[in-house]
C-alpha cells in the first residue's frame, strides 16, 4: 500500500512539474508551449496562438497559459 502512495505521489509531482515547465516555456515561445500541451502541430489552438502571438506578446502568453492550466490533454 504504501509502495502504491509513493507511485502515485511521484505521478502527481510530474504532472505538476511538467506544468510548471510548460509555463515557463509559454513565457518564451507560446506556440511552443501551446503544441507540446496539445501534442499537435497542427491544431486549432495553436494556429489560434500563433495568430494571438502574431497580434501582440501578452495575448498568446494568456491564450498559452489558459490552454495548458484548463485543457486536460496534457501529455
Amino acid at each position: 500500500l504504501r509502495q502504491r502512495k509513493d507511485f502515485l505521489i511521484d505521478k502527481y509531482m510530474a504532472g505538476v512539474c511538467a506544468q510548471l515547465l510548460l509555463c515557463l516555456i509559454s513565457i518564451v515561445l507560446p506556440p511552443l508551449a501551446v503544441w507540446i500541451a496539445r501534442n499537435k502541430i497542427c491544431s486549432c489552438m495553436v494556429c489560434i496562438n500563433i495568430l494571438l502571438t502574431l497580434l501582440g506578446w501578452v495575448p498568446g502568453v494568456i491564450h498559452a497559459w489558459i490552454v495548458i492550466c484548463c485543457c486536460d490533454n496534457l501529455n
